[in-house]
């Protein structure tokens, strides 16, 4: 026969005073409940940051690296400090090289602008010394128009061209004036002793080789300079003997001209004298056999004939003075031909 149960036929009794073994059943129950509860909450509030666990295991990695990192660190650090110092001495080196080639440099190119200065003074000279021989061949153009008779003589500037006439003439009118080149009178006179071996009758004192030229003038006869100069010597007559009144005149490139027998001077020791300046008169002091002018020329030193110089004619050529003596007048020519090229003014007859 079915046990019926009923409501009113249950026991109660049980779930009021539950038995032991069902209450360690009912805590563990519970206690299961609990813990996935517990579970359940901490999987949705909780969660894991991969980037902190790289983070925390790059950290904990570093701390035990770190002090190998550091020993080699500073090995590297004093390895590059050393090529930098190294490499700063080189750099010095090589700068230290620079500045005494520099140094160098700037020592030749100091000495380079005193040699260019030196030659722009010398220039500067050159130039002056131009101008003033210009101008000085201006301020005489009167005195070459008297000396040569050049009255209709005109001033012709560079600048308008030059011919080679022009250029010689130019030159030889330097030249004769001062080189004794010409005439020591204001007239003609004839020559009465030639330079060289002569024998005079009557006269066995008398030179028998001559050393100039003789012309028989009257005492008083005006003697003029034959070139620009200098008075050298000025030798007054103390006796009948000899040359008697002396003057001797000094020139350019070594040529001396000499007067004796004179009667008096017009000039002293030391006196400047331009050509055609009055210098003394002719007279008959000293041994002679009359009145005259005994005229001596020397070159250098030594007794050269005077006539062909004497005999120049204003306006010549050099071939009339070319072979007549030991002077080498084609030289001596071309030095007033090329300075004449540089000179301000030329003369046209």
């Amino acid at each position: 026969m079915q046990r019926e149960l009923s409501i009113s036929s249950f026991d109660y009794h049980y779930l009021l005073c539950p038995s032991r073994r069902l209450r360690t059943s009912i805590k563990r129950g519970i206690g299961s409940i609990l813990f996935a509860s517990m579970a359940i909450y901490g999987v949705q509030n909780f969660q894991i940051d991969p980037a902190s666990i790289v983070d925390s295991n790059v950290d904990s990695n570093n701390s035990q690296v770190a002090p190998r990192v550091d020993s080699k660190s500073k090995q590297g650090e004093g390895s590059s400090e050393q090529n930098q110092l190294q490499s700063a001495l080189s750099d010095l080196a090589q700068l230290k090289s620079k500045l005494q080639t520099t140094e160098q440099e700037n020592n030749e190119l100091r000495e380079l602008a005193e040699s260019q200065r030196a030659l722009n003074d010398e220039l500067i000279q050159r130039v002056a010394g131009f101008q003033s021989g210009a101008l000085y061949l201006k301020d005489k153009y009167a005195d070459f128009a008297y000396a040569f008779n050049l009255e209709n003589a005109e001033v012709v500037p560079l600048s308008q061209g030059i011919s080679a006439g022009k250029v010689e003439l130019a030159a030889m009118l330097t030249m004769s004036q001062q080189i004794p080149l010409g005439t020591v009178f204001d007239r003609p006179f004839r020559i009465s002793s030639l330079y060289g071996a002569r024998n005079i009758k009557g006269y066995p004192g008398a030179s028998k080789n001559h050393k100039g030229i003789d012309f028989p003038v009257q005492v008083g006869t005006p003697l003029y300079a034959a070139a620009d100069g200098y008075v050298e010597v000025l030798r007054p007559s103390k006796s009948q003997k000899g040359s008697g009144n002396f003057v001797r005149l000094q020139h350019a490139h070594g040529f001396e001209s000499s007067f004796s027998h004179l009667s008096d001077f017009t000039v002293k020791t030391g006196d400047y004298v331009q050509k055609g300046d009055l210098i003394g008169y002719s007279g008959n002091t000293g041994f002679t056999t009359g009145p005259h002018l005994h005229y001596e020329i020397k070159f250098r030193g030594k007794h050269i004939d005077p006539k062909p110089l004497f005999s120049y004619k204003p306006g010549s050529d050099i071939s009339s003075l070319r072979g007549t003596s030991r002077v080498d007048w084609d030289q001596l020519f071309q030095i007033y031909n090329d300075n004449s090229l540089i000179s301000a003014v030329i003369f046209r007859p």
